[in-house]
């Protein structure tokens, strides 16, 4: 996909590229988008942590930096983005495998920073699981820096 952009990426040259099957790979994929969101996810740990790292303060992990700025280079620089807003299945498929665990992680993150008085126990859950990403990725966009943990205070 790095090579080709998602409209252009083909099951085939996956298989080739993979020196495989295509019978293999739609074993595994059902379709193009399940494949691509799933390299995604492989992506997903470092954002994940990210996220973690820069905003529960109950993490002794250290943040990977590297990969979280590769994520979100590869996901707008390879065409996925604009693939989202006019492919339907990609954009159902993001949302399941990517967008739902994600907001879901988030949400317990909060809920832990609720418990410590970090966060007002008032916020609505959702709208801070949807809108943090955002800002971060903003955050990250503008000015090249990973947010740290004071972006939430800002």
């Amino acid at each position: 996909m790095a090579e080709l952009g998602y409209d252009r990426l083909t099951m085939e040259a996956v298989a080739a590229r993979a020196h495989s099957s295509k019978t293999t790979i739609y074993r595994r994929w059902p379709g193009k988008a399940e494949l691509v969101v799933d390299a995604l996810n492989g992506l997903k740990g470092a954002m994940r942590c990210l996220i973690r790292d820069r905003f529960d303060t109950t993490s002794k992990r250290s943040p990977r930096t590297p990969g979280a700025r590769t994520a979100v280079r590869r996901a707008t620089d390879d065409g996925f983005i604009t693939a989202l807003a006019h492919d339907a299945e990609l954009r159902r498929v993001f949302g399941e495998r990517f967008i739902e665990p994600h907001t879901a992680t988030l949400k317990a993150v909060f809920l832990r920073a609720m418990g410590r008085g970090e966060v007002n126990p008032e916020r609505d859950l959702e709208q801070l699981a949807s809108l943090y990403p955002a800002l971060m990725i903003r955050h990250l966009l503008t000015t090249g820096e990973i947010p740290g943990r004071t972006l939430p205070n800002r």
